[in-house]
């Protein structure tokens, strides 16, 4: 039984790397690179758009499990918007798309997603919520926004693929029944692309893999019914509380929210301490603060509200005053002299 987590998993690490590497020879030759301009964390041009070779790792990797006969839960269809949104973030990659282009595709896949997959009823102590249509139309808006979310917080070397394999871990560490090979895959593949890209990264996944894994997430948590929403949320919180403080306070300020900046508390952190530091930080965060906050929640669902709340709190605080949303920290201490 062993055999048949750990090889599979070796296995789809390895191809992930081995397909990093090559997309990197091939997206040299062809000039698919990510620039440097004043709000880049790298100093020098780096490949960019692996997440369309993630993508095909992921799907011949499920592909492989279900002709073996040791995959479990895979539902083809679910695959669609998240398959469509990394093309698109591909070519975005390789052509500059303007968001007049790339925003419809976008929400057809969010919107087809929420339909197909559903909205999870919602636990509130001792009622339970049956969201209907109100719950379709929020989780087509927030499969949108968290498409967008993992493209702002793709900002640093291995910062988005550490997100993806923590959360991945912990939903299928918390789950009260035996977890999709989705899951299992997602985990295994970025794995292997963390290898290429851990600081200094060779290869950046782009909007081809920050739009990719943040619909898949997101479907993840609508549709994983062994973890119910609240844990999804709360593994999530580190990236849903940078991403959404910072927006709505640029928003606050009347600073134009379409425009690209580098005000996410992770950057200015980057900034600071380094990336390592920063990755350091945020698997602290996730370990020692989320994971324990997740598993009383998949323990007592009702108290799920109450949980979230509190994991959220503390680090909307820390990212305020870290400078989320502003030009620099809040904290004077935090400032170099």
């Amino acid at each position: 039984m062993l055999m048949n987590v750990i090889l599979p998993f070796c296995l789809i690490v390895s191809a992930s790397w081995i397909a990093s590497h090559v997309y990197r020879v091939i997206a040299q030759r062809l000039s698919i690179q990510a620039d440097v301009v004043e709000r880049s964390a790298h100093s020098s041009s780096t490949v960019t758009g692996s997440g369309l070779a993630l993508l095909v790792i992921f799907l011949l990797s499920l592909l492989a499990l279900s002709e073996i006969g040791v995959s479990h839960g895979i539902d083809w269809r679910m695959l669609l918007g998240p398959a469509l949104v990394c093309i698109c973030g591909f070519v975005d990659d390789r052509n500059v798309l303007g968001i007049g282009a790339r925003l419809p595709i976008y929400a057809v896949a969010a919107i087809g997603s929420s339909i197909y997959v559903g909205f999870p009823n919602l636990v509130f102590f001792d009622y339970e919520l049956q969201m209907g249509f109100v719950g379709f139309a929020f989780g087509a808006l927030s499969l949108l926004w968290l498409q967008n979310l993992f493209n702002f917080m793709d900002g640093i070397d291995g910062f988005a693929a550490c997100e993806v394999i923590f959360v991945c871990l912990a939903a299928m560490l918390l789950s009260s029944t035996i977890p999709s090979s989705t899951l299992f895959v997602t985990t295994a593949v970025c794995c292997g692309y963390l290898l290429i890209n851990w600081p200094v990264a060779r290869v950046f996944m782009g909007d081809a893999g920050s739009n990719f894994f943040g619909l898949l997430l997101g479907i993840f948590a609508l549709s994983e019914e062994s973890v119910s929403l609240w844990v999804w949320m709360i593994l999530l919180a580190q990236f849903l509380v940078d991403g959404c403080l910072t927006i709505s306070i640029r928003a606050y300020r009347r600073v134009d929210i379409r425009q690209s900046h580098s005000q996410h508390c992770y950057q200015h952190m980057n900034r600071l301490l380094g990336t390592k530091k920063v990755l350091l930080a945020q698997a602290l965060i996730n370990i020692l603060w989320l994971l324990p906050l997740a598993y009383l929640a998949a323990e007592f669902p009702e108290y799920g509200v109450v949980l979230l709340t509190s994991a959220a709190v503390p680090l909307i605080l820390v990212f305020w005053f870290c400078g989320a949303g502003v030009d620099a920290p809040r904290l004077n201490c935090l400032v170099k002299k």
